[in-house]
This record gives structure tokens, sequence and C-alpha cells, in this order.
């Protein structure tokens, strides 16, 4: 499926796996929304109309 991507990460054990991914969904989402505005204004993604 291309839809999906998998990540081999390294991280100290004091990081829950589920923290470390919520960082990655962030950081990828607003590099995402950045380069592609249309996504916000469109409500792609699961998101209401941001403005």
């Amino acid at each position: 499926m291309p839809d999906h991507v998998h990540c081999f990460i390294n991280a100290a054990p004091k990081y829950a796996p589920s923290d470390i991914v919520k960082i990655l969904k962030g950081v990828s989402a607003r590099r995402m929304f950045q380069r592609y505005p249309t996504l916000k204004i469109k409500g792609i993604c699961g998101m209401r109309a941001a403005i």
C-alpha cells in the first residue's frame, strides 16, 4: 500500500513509543500543511475548514 510509511527509530527507553509517534505526526502534519495550505481549506485529512 502506498499510503503509509515504515520508520525505524532509535530512542532512549525513557520515551514512550506513543509520545514518539505524537511528535512525528505533529511535525509531519505541520510541514504538510505549510507546503500544501489548500488541504486545510478543503477540509481534507479529517479537519474542518481552518479559515
